[in-house]
């Protein structure tokens, strides 16, 4: 997984996942048994940026998610990274982890978005921040 910081007039977060098992990148299909996925997007700091853009690559297709700062850490399925990760006052996350997996794919369909489209997102979510 890779992390690549862009310059804008506010902190983005881009991350990369490629799914791969074994060494070998898989087609997506979240439907198959067969060929369940589970990328798990590690180290997110949502009080260290604005926005965020994941990224998914699987040998058949990509996928691009924008998200703010805000709609990552009120994400249920945000959790501690690490045992002795520290909460904030408000209990907010300091750096956790989401997985994306066969099971909660579509509930990200919301922040799915056309690479063209990407731009464009990043400057909403920040308005919305």
């Amino acid at each position: 997984m890779a992390k690549i910081f862009l310059i804008f007039p506010f902190a983005v977060t881009v991350i990369i996942a490629n799914f791969a098992q074994k060494t070998r990148c898989h087609a997506f299909d979240k439907q198959s048994n067969s060929k369940k996925f589970d990328m798990n997007y590690q180290q997110l700091k949502p009080g260290c940026c604005d926005v965020f853009v994941w990224i998914a690559v699987w040998r058949d297709k990509i996928d691009y998610w924008v998200m703010s700062s805000k709609t990552v850490q009120e994400n249920p399925l945000l959790s501690n990274q690490h045992r002795a990760s520290q909460m904030t006052e408000a209990g907010d996350v300091v750096e956790g982890q989401i997985h994306i997996n066969n099971g909660n794919y579509e509930t990200f369909e919301p922040y799915r978005v056309n690479p063209r489209d990407i731009y464009a997102m990043i400057k909403r979510c920040k308005q919305e921040s």
